[in-house]
Formats: C-alpha cells, structure tokens, sequence
C-alpha cells in the first residue's frame, strides 16, 4: 500500500527563465521557456519516492493530454496511481518565472485541482489505514484536506501539512497537524511575525505553537532550516551551494524530511537529509526533474559530514 498517502495537486508547469522579475505593468521578454511535470502534491510524492519510500499519490488530472503525459510520468517514478482521478476538462497549471538569481514567481490555476472532493477520497481508506503518514498542501480544496486530516487523526497517521499557497488556511487545524513545514512568507502570514534571520524565526515557530500547533519547520532559505516543538529547538544552516531554480526546493525538502522519519530517523537526522534534498534541488532546472534521489543526498551528506570534521573529501 505504501508508507507514505500524498493527498494534493498534479500540475503542468510552464515555466519562463527572465534575468529579472518584471514590475507592476512592465513586459518583459523571457530568455527560454519550457514545460514539464509538477504541482506540490506530484512533486512531494517523487521526492519521497525518491528517497527509497513507498509512496501513494491521491489527486486529479483532466482529461487532456497533460493528464495523460503526468501520468504516465508518476508511473515511473514508482508512485501509486491507482487513487488519481480524471476529471473533464483541463489538468492544473502552474506558470512560473524564474530570475537570473534562481528565484521564482509561481501562479497557478487549479484545473482538475480545484473539481476534488471529500467523495472523490472515500475509496483511499485502504492507503491510510496502511500508512506511515499523509502529506498535505493548499494545493486543493481546502475541505478535502481538513477531511483527509481528521481521518488520519483518527488512524494514528502522522499528519504532515505544508500550507502553501497560505490563503485561507486557517490556524484552528494546527492542533490536528503533527508537523508544520512552512517558510518565511507563509510564517508571516500565519503569524503577523517575520523570520528574516534565525532569532526572529523561533520567536515566529514559537507563535505557531502557542497557536496550537504540535510541532513547526521553518525553512529560511539560504540561511537553514529552524525546527522547535514544545521539548526544544534544532537549527541547521544551509548547505553551500550554487542555487540556479529554486521551484520544488520547498517541495524536495518535504518529502525527503517525510520519507527519513518513516524510516526511523531522528528529527536532527530527517531534517540534514531534507536540506541536503534541497540543497541539490536548487542547482537544477524544473520542479521533478530537479529532485535528487537517495544516492546523490546520501554523497551530499556524507560529504559535508567529512568537511565538518575537517577530513579531506576525494
């Protein structure tokens, strides 16, 4: 059945590489453009695949050919179809662009995303009595996701929730949530506090759990990774690297931080191994193509391990 039920959005992504973000009213020309595979719910699915679990992916993709190319490509990737349904109509699109620094915009139109139902999910039971724990997004609706929390709950599965894109995502579910992952902007917009540094980021997890939250991730970009629950607090600074596209970063560090505590790591360990995901992520084009299998985070780990204590790496 799969240790790990990903309930979110499948998208197209087309995506334009710009030297610079336009202004308000500005046009500019981009530099290249190109399509292929993504939606954080997809994304997160293969990066815990990737990472040697087994993983169920539940969703929808519309009936045109970008539901049949994205399918077929999750195949490979060895996540479970079985649970994504063809809706009429079109499969959601993100539009992405990406500067000259690696950094994106991203706007996306649900399509099929957006036709999901709490109904469409009552033949998944199976996959979540079976599962280790379930990843959700804001990718779809939001009353599928709180439904497929509370059935979860009730199941003892580990919920893991990252609240992107954060409208409407209200802090009452906290309690329901096991682990929180957010980054900076969707910490502010949570919290009314920012965390442009490291001090300010545990003042800004500490309000998501006086909010009711179990425990918080928050990742700060190019500076590291903040973990705190109520027994403590972990920082683990970024791994050094030359960041070409940051889409699916966020999504990579999710699903390998997923995957590494199913397997039984400890919250340090699952934490390095979702930052050296990501790490490797960042020096990639594309949202799935860019994920990094265990092999090459493994190297990644081991390596900075050994720069750590100061030995030479070969």
């Amino acid at each position: 059945m799969g240790d790990i039920l990903v309930v979110g959005s499948i998208n197209m992504d087309i995506i334009n590489k710009v030297e610079r973000h336009p202004s308000v009213g500005e046009t500019i020309s981009a530099l290249e453009t190109e399509t292929g595979p993504g939606g954080k719910g997809a994304n997160q699915a293969v990066a815990a695949s990737r990472m040697g679990s087994q993983v169920t992916l539940a969703g929808a993709v519309g009936t045109d050919s970008y539901g049949e190319e994205l399918l077929a490509l999750l195949n490979g990737e060895n996540v479970n179809t079985e649970r994504i349904i063809v809706k009429e109509g079109l499969t959601g699109l993100a539009f992405i662009t990406v500067n000259g620094a690696g950094h994106n915009h991203i706007i996306v139109s649900p399509g099929a995303n957006g036709k999901l139902s709490e109904a469409d999910l009552l033949p998944l039971m199976p996959e979540l009595n079976q599962a280790k724990a379930l990843i959700v997004q804001n990718e779809i609706p939001w009353a599928v996701s709180v439904y497929i929390i509370k059935e979860a709950r009730a199941r003892n599965v580990k919920v893991l929730a990252n609240p992107a894109p954060v409208e409407h995502f209200p802090v009452t579910i906290l309690p329901s949530i096991d682990l929180l992952i957010v980054n900076q902007h969707e910490t502010e917009a949570l919290t009314g506090l920012q965390a442009k540094d490291r001090a300010q980021a545990v003042q800004a997890a500490q309000r998501l759990l006086d909010l009711g939250g179990n425990a918080v991730v928050l990742t700060l970009g190019e500076q590291g990774v903040i973990y705190l629950d109520r027994n403590g607090e972990y920082f683990r600074e970024a791994l050094q690297v030359n960041a070409v596209d940051t889409t699916a970063a966020g999504d990579t560090f999710i699903g390998a931080l997923a995957s590494s505590i199913v397997k039984g790591k400890t919250t340090q360990e699952a934490v390095d191994w979702a930052c050296a995901a990501a790490a490797i992520c960042v020096t990639r084009k594309g949202a799935i193509p860019s994920i990094p299998y265990w092999e090459e985070v493994r190297a990644l780990i081991e390596e900075a391990n050994a720069i750590e204590r100061g030995q030479s790496v070969k």
